[in-house]
């Protein structure tokens, strides 16, 4: 479940990098103009850089004021118990966090459990952890992205890794921002996968299922921050 977009107050979608896009197109087309109307290009920069310090001002409070809206959004979403969550008694959340990768919103992540469940034994009681993206991903890109991680923890042959990566590649949907990845863990190895209200499918072999997992909740997460987050008060 890697690492893309945001929601707005109303539930929409929104994607800063088409904003960013614009951005760069609107101040090529107003360099050009410029250029045409001044002359030089000299001339030009000196006759509208006074204005550049309110032009990115003006930038970097609709970005924050984006990202602020769309981050209590996502927030209000995870708070919202994903499906699946029937093998838990008396779901709770135990925790979430906001994963960004420089400054990008990558997706939102939630962790609920039953009440005996402990940090320091995550894998010998269900739970479930959920996914809310903020941009789009292939189902492709997750997967490898998922054996990466794994990698960092345990050391795997060729062998297993092209297994395991088969697996997630079919079991694993590309997502789009918005979209709602969660999964069901059980002692007995067996997890299983939700987009959204639908399930998609279940992986069987409890080393996969446990290492899949212990890509956010093990001592070996490359995500320490995310972990202390997602354990909270259990912590």
């Amino acid at each position: 479940m890697n690492a893309r977009s945001n929601l707005n107050n109303d539930g929409a979608k929104v994607n800063r990098l088409p904003f960013i896009n614009d951005l760069f197109a609107y101040s090529e087309w107003f360099l050009k103009s410029s250029i045409s109307t001044y002359g030089t290009l000299q001339f030009a920069i000196w006759r509208h850089v006074r204005w550049l310090p309110s032009f990115f001002i003006f930038v970097l409070v609709t970005f924050s004021l984006t990202v602020s809206s769309s981050a209590h959004s996502a927030v209000e979403e995870i708070k919202e118990p994903p499906v699946g969550l029937e093998v838990l008694t008396k779901p709770r959340l135990v925790g979430h966090h906001l994963f960004t990768f420089f400054g990008l919103e990558i997706y939102h992540i939630s962790l609920w459990s039953s009440p005996e469940w402990a940090p320091e034994k995550w894998n010998r009681h269900p739970f479930a952890l959920s996914l809310v993206y903020s941009r789009n991903f292939s189902g492709e890109e997750i997967a490898k992205q998922s054996i990466a991680e794994i990698k960092k923890q345990i050391p795997l042959s060729d062998d297993t890794s092209q297994q395991w990566l088969n697996q997630l590649r079919f079991l694993i949907p590309s997502v789009k921002a918005g979209d709602r990845l969660t999964g069901v863990y059980q002692p007995s190895g067996n997890l299983v996968f939700w987009i959204g209200s639908k399930k998609i499918g279940e992986i069987n072999d409890p080393a996969l299922s446990e290492a899949f997992m212990a890509i956010w909740l093990a001592t070996k997460t490359s995500e320490p921050k995310m972990r202390k987050k997602l354990f909270g008060d259990a912590s």
